[in-house]
Order: C-alpha cells, then structure tokens, then sequence
C-alpha cells in the first residue's frame, strides 16, 4: 500500500472515503447528519477549495485520505457557491440541521490560530481500514511537506478517543470549542514547526 496525492478531479473520491470514515462521528453527527450529507459536504468542499487551493493525499486502494491547506490559503468558500450543495444537504439531513450547522464554519474558523500553518482539515479511513496503519501514512505524508517547509500544523479533532493519534504525530492539545450551540466538543491540536 501507498501513499499518492490526489489529483484536483477526485473530490468524488475523497467525498465518498470521507462520508464512510465520518459517519457515526458526533460532530459530523449533528452538523450534518447521515453518510449522504457527509459525503455530499466533502465533494463539495474538496472541488471548492481543498483540491483547487490545498492538496490531498489518498491511499492507493482508497482505504484512506486527506485534506490540506497550506499557509497563507484562506477557508473560505461563498455562500452562493453552496447552494447547490445545501439542496443535498436538506434533502439527506434536513432543513433544521442544516440551519443549525451554518454557524459552525465561522465559530471553528474563528478558534484557527493567527500564525501561518498547515492546516489538516480531515483524514480518515474506511471502516475496512482502521487500525492497518493507512491513516499513520497518510499523516506522515502530509507532516513531511509541514516539515519540508519549516511550518507548524493544526487540527481540530472531533472524538476524544482519536486525540493520542495525533499526538503521537507531536499535535498537542490547545483547547476546546463547540462549533455551535448543543454541538458535541472538538479538540484544537497545535504541532509546532519542526524542521525535517
């Protein structure tokens, strides 16, 4: 198995690795609801911003993948541009959740530390490839480009039982927030820069 990354056509791709690893996530959970929504959001944001601005990394059995920022790239996608997607979005998770969810971008935005980074926005495997070491791999992928460039990383990690994963990797928990109001937690993880 090895690591590649992905080429700016392969949002479906990533979305749907994503929408399985991400499904049954508490966060994901109450923003987005089932794996349709999940990997609805993904698709979009990865057409949008992450494989047109970013990069990605995937296994090459898709079992697993990833979404990046480099420094200096800003999270923002507009609001018109989601219209389209926000259809799926309520036709899978509904139009409540989907009111309740449109907050949470600026609040999780908002906590990002000011200082340039390399910005993990999600790594994830299949179900099929949990505890194989797909998602190690992935993460020294992204890592020796950070590393390469003498930049720190930052995450938010949305289970509590995931956060040792990403210390292993040297991210260290900064604190907490709730993307929106009844939202279950995430953890804000800092990985200071690390020349390689």
């Amino acid at each position: 198995m090895s690591i590649r990354y992905l080429r700016p056509d392969e949002h479906d791709l990533i979305g749907a690795i994503i929408g399985e690893s991400f499904t049954g996530d508490p966060v994901n959970d109450f923003l987005l609801g089932p794996q349709a929504s999940i990997t609805a959001y993904n698709t979009f944001v990865a057409r949008e911003l992450y494989l047109k601005h970013g990069f990605g990394h995937v296994a090459d059995d898709h079992s697993g993948g990833t979404m990046w920022i480099p420094p200096e790239v800003p999270k923002h996608i507009a609001f018109v541009k989601m219209v389209p997607t926000a259809c799926t979005l309520i036709r899978h998770g509904g139009l409540r959740r989907l009111i309740r969810a449109l907050p949470a971008d600026d609040t999780i935005a908002s906590h990002q530390p000011k200082e340039p980074h390399f910005y993990l926005y999600v790594i994830g495997t299949t179900v099929a490839a949990r505890g194989t070491g797909v998602g190690g791999k992935l993460m020294e992928a992204g890592l020796e480009l950070a590393d390469q460039a003498n930049k720190p990383a930052y995450l938010e990690c949305s289970k509590e039982e995931n956060v040792s994963f990403y210390e292993r990797y040297g991210f260290e928990v900064t604190g907490m927030c709730n993307p929106v109001e009844g939202c279950p937690p995430e953890w804000l993880m800092w990985r200071p820069a690390q020349r390689s």
